[in-house]
């Protein structure tokens, strides 16, 4: 069953996030005591005109460095 992560960081070293909705199914994660995620499927941020370049830019391809990584969502608020 995939682990649901709300206001819990993605933290591959050396940059972590606080994603608006992130998705484990990885059993790492699942065990441990540490309240982020090392090991996400899927990621979802809730875009602002404030953040909007940033998530689209930088963000997304740190994001991209995780081999876990399967979907990244945006969604226009």
């Amino acid at each position: 069953m995939p682990l649901l992560a709300l206001d819990h960081y993605y933290s591959p070293l050396p940059f972590f996030y606080y994603p608006d909705v992130a998705v484990s199914c990885d059993e790492q994660d699942r065990n441990t005591a540490e309240d982020f995620i090392c090991y996400p499927r899927l990621i979802g941020e809730v875009l602002s005109p404030t953040t909007a370049a940033f998530d689209r830019g930088d963000k997304f391809a740190d994001y991209r460095t995780s081999e876990s990584l399967q979907e990244y969502v945006l969604i226009n608020e």
